[in-house]
């Protein structure tokens, strides 16, 4: 229990870290990022709704994506120091 205080509240300053490095967000895209979505892409043509439903999961996603694979490695550290590599 006493690794799961650091291992949380290291996730909490990668995101500020991220955030503080400019980290883009769906407010922040740049022309090129613009250009993918529309001709790329061809987000233009479902409707609006659908998009913004998507573009917000996909916020939920990278969240999760993360955390899943911070545990993981955590997981794996913790496991690996138990029984040692052999």
């Amino acid at each position: 229990m006493q690794d799961l205080y650091p291992f949380i509240y290291r996730g909490v300053l990668t995101q500020e870290s991220l955030d503080k490095a400019g980290r883009k967000n769906r407010r922040t895209l740049d022309g090129n990022e613009a250009n993918l979505i529309n001709e790329k892409l061809s987000l233009n043509l479902p409707e609006e709704s659908s998009i913004s439903a998507a573009k917000r999961m996909s916020l939920v996603y990278t969240a999760i994506h993360a955390f899943e694979n911070m545990v993981r490695e955590f997981v794996k550290n913790t496991l690996l120091e138990v029984h040692k590599e052999r």
